[in-house]
Parts: C-alpha cells; structure tokens; sequence
C-alpha cells in the first residue's frame, strides 16, 4: 500500500521536473535581442547654436543628467512634429516652474524621412537648446517602432 510520504515524494518529484521542463521550454522559445548595428554618426547629435558641433549623446551606462526622457520616433514629420513639440514644450515648461526637479530632455529621432524633419528639430534645438531638446538622424531607416531604441554602447 502506498504511504502518504511516498505520495508527497512522487508529487515534489513531478513539480521538480515540471518546472525543468517550463524552464526548457522557456529558454528553447525564447530569441535573444536582436543586433542593432549602429553608425558613427549616431552617436552624435548637432548642436545649431555652435555651428552644428557634433556632440556625443549620453550612453546607457552613464548616469542619467535628466528627471525625463522624452523620445519621439519621426519619420516624414515635418508638419505635425511642430504641433507636438510646442504641446509638449508647454507641458514640460509648466511642469519644471512647478518644481525644478522635473528636469527633461526631448529626442526627435529621425527615421530616414525624406522631409525636412530633421531641420524642424533642430530649429527646436536652436530655440530651446540641446539640453532641452536633441534630434538624432538614423543613417538608414529602421522602421519607427526601432526609431525610440536609444542604447549607446
């Protein structure tokens, strides 16, 4: 006759190689994160109120400078980026005269348009400065859901 201890052992026994086989299964289904390669000149954005200097952005292992990031994956956005950006501009102003904590940082990130996208953002840049809002140009399209990627390494 089986014994109760003999029960508890049989069932810790198939719990055990039921998460053995969860974990497998997990790791056999998972895809690693894809490469992204990214260009040199990603690694800068221009700043218009130094004659387009070329300044490194922050990378991921550096220490955040700002409250808020705020990325705005672009393409063809010319006429409506203008729209946004002074919205949220407005927003962020108010928010940072409340408490001067709330600092931020916007990134127009420029997914290869054939517009003038980029120069709208850095008219933006020029206006308010690269510390409030930076433009980054892809070198070659990623498609926009790429576009807010930001890793720097």
């Amino acid at each position: 006759m089986v014994t109760l201890l003999q029960l508890l052992y049989a069932a810790i026994v198939l719990g055990f190689i039921l998460l053995i086989a969860g974990l497998v299964s997990v790791y056999v289904t998972t895809e690693p994160m894809p490469y992204v390669h990214i260009h040199e000149s990603e690694k800068y954005f221009k700043d218009p109120n130094q004659g387009n200097k070329k300044t490194p952005f922050a990378t991921i292992k550096d220490r955040p400078s700002k409250n808020l990031s705020v990325i705005v994956p672009s393409y063809n956005e010319e006429e409506r980026l203008p729209i946004m950006l002074d919205q949220a501009i407005e927003f962020l102003e108010a928010r940072l005269k409340k408490n001067a904590s709330n600092t931020y940082e916007i990134i127009v990130v420029d997914d290869g348009s054939r517009d003038s996208t980029s120069e709208v953002g850095l008219e933006y840049s020029k206006r308010y400065g690269t510390d409030k809002v930076r433009v980054l140009t892809l070198e070659r399209p990623r498609e926009i859901g790429r576009a807010s990627c930001r890793e720097r390494v």
